[in-house]
């Protein structure tokens, strides 16, 4: 409730706020400074004078001095912020960014993460990854890739790298031109 006390207290009229990187202190409910500062800029309008690129950085270095480590799902610094699995999220993502993530990575001083692949990818998803790569597939190719993403994925209780998928595509496109040898 830090965060949203102290922008309560903002647009009740508080001109100093209160805040601490990573939201760290002495007791719980300190207001994390990253993410004060961004929520003002994107609901309010108020630009608090931080440089919001050195976030990540400033984030990073409080965390290894502190010991304390930052949740991959934090807020504005998290490691997956910015990471998409979901299908229709992905699909939406491709056409128009700011769809599903309002937040500019650049803006974060960040880049732009590459979409998960797990099981609740799409079909949008399989396709970028395979026209990125100008792998050839059709759609009754994409949905067996898709199945098998998915049940990998489930399998391994996680989302899946590249470099698993394109195994995947490997194995599906090798048996496929091994049947139609047949």
């Amino acid at each position: 409730m830090a965060t949203a006390n102290t922008l309560a207290a903002y647009m009740a009229g508080a001109n100093c706020l209160s805040t601490t990187v990573n939201g760290l202190g002495e007791r719980a409910g300190n207001a994390a400074m990253e993410e004060v500062a961004m929520a003002l800029e994107m609901s309010a309008n108020v630009t608090c004078g931080l440089n919001t690129e050195k976030f990540q950085e400033i984030s990073n270095y409080v965390s290894a001095a502190s010991k304390r480590a930052i949740s991959e799902s934090k807020p504005i610094t998290g490691k997956l912020v910015l990471t998409h699995e979901s299908g229709i999220h992905t699909n939406s993502l491709m056409k128009n960014r700011s769809s599903y993530q309002l937040l500019d990575a650049a803006k974060l001083g960040r880049k732009e993460d590459e979409f998960l692949i797990g099981k609740h990818s799409g079909k949008a998803t399989v396709e970028h990854y395979l026209s990125e790569a100008h792998l050839l597939y059709d759609d009754d190719f994409c949905s067996q890739l898709l199945a098998k993403v998915k049940e990998t994925s489930e399998k391994l209780k996680r989302s899946i790298s590249k470099k698993e998928f394109f195994e995947l595509y490997t194995n599906i496109y090798t048996r496929t031109i091994q049947f139609a040898l047949l």
